[in-house]
């Protein structure tokens, strides 16, 4: 009986260390790297597991890259996809453990750390007084999900676009129903987009335990106060993890505590 306990205890540890082994050789580089080095602006969004369709958003900021994580404002509620949460493609690269991926359709929030690059709403850049890149939400953009289109996961003006795509987020009848009142992109799978694997993820407007096709909402008078605090020199990230997934990396990504 002994013998029998040990030998499936060395079979249980082989199969943990076989699957390790395929996520290390398929993204060694999201291995070697920390996605946080760089950033002195956060936000940390966790939730209890991989089907969680809510988490909390907590804003860390520091000094320098010498300095720790420190928290700014309080824990914000927010929304998850519909099915939870599946490994999605940013500074991390893309799946480092096993677990759901996020492919197109999915409704799931992607998991990683992505970079914060352009924010958007109905205000004009003025009045949204953002500080990072700002698009207009006017009745000419579109975010186009048909991996066919050259544009694919990118928020396009038609008016110097010519359309190429069968299917895109209408992002100002979204804007008009408030969802896309306020918003930042989340580059999930961007500067080289793979097709099939996802698009047109955003952090914007939501109403409470709402869950999304796969974005993160949360209150829109948030969403704006959020977007006005990042900075592009600041290089802000998103981090999104399952409380497992953050145990693992938070000595390795020198991820704040929460």
């Amino acid at each position: 009986m002994r013998k029998k306990i040990i030998w499936t205890v060395i079979v249980v540890v082989l199969v943990a260390l076989a699957a390790a082994a395929f996520y290390v050789k398929t993204n060694l580089k999201g291995w070697l790297i920390n996605p946080t080095n760089g950033s002195t602006q956060m936000l940390l969004v966790t939730a209890k597991d991989w089907n969680s369709t809510t988490g909390n958003l907590q804003r860390f900021e520091r000094a320098s890259l010498k300095y720790p994580w420190r928290k700014v404002g309080d824990l914000i509620p927010v929304n998850l996809g519909q099915n939870g949460m599946g490994w999605g493609i940013g500074l991390h690269g893309a799946s480092l453990t096993e677990g759901p991926k996020v492919i197109e359709g999915a409704k799931k929030t992607p998991v990683g750390v992505f970079a914060i690059n352009l924010a958007f709403g109905k205000d004009n850049a003025k009045d949204a007084e953002v500080k990072l890149p700002y698009m207009q939400i006017t009745n000419t953009i579109f975010c186009p999900d048909d991996p066919k289109s050259k544009f694919y996961n990118r928020l396009v003006d038609t008016k110097t676009t010519s359309k190429d795509w069968a299917s895109a987020e209408d992002m100002n009848k979204l804007a008009q129903d408030g969802f896309y009142a306020a918003g930042f992109v989340v580059s999930h799978n961007y500067d080289h987009p793979s097709v099939g694997m996802g698009s047109c993820f955003f952090v914007h407007a939501g109403a409470l335990n709402a869950p999304t096709l796969g974005c993160t909402s949360l209150d829109v008078n948030l969403v704006k106060e959020i977007s006005v605090w990042l900075e592009p020199a600041r290089k802000p990230i998103l981090v999104q993890l399952p409380e497992t997934i953050y145990k693992e990396f938070k000595d390795r990504w020198e991820l704040p505590q929460i």
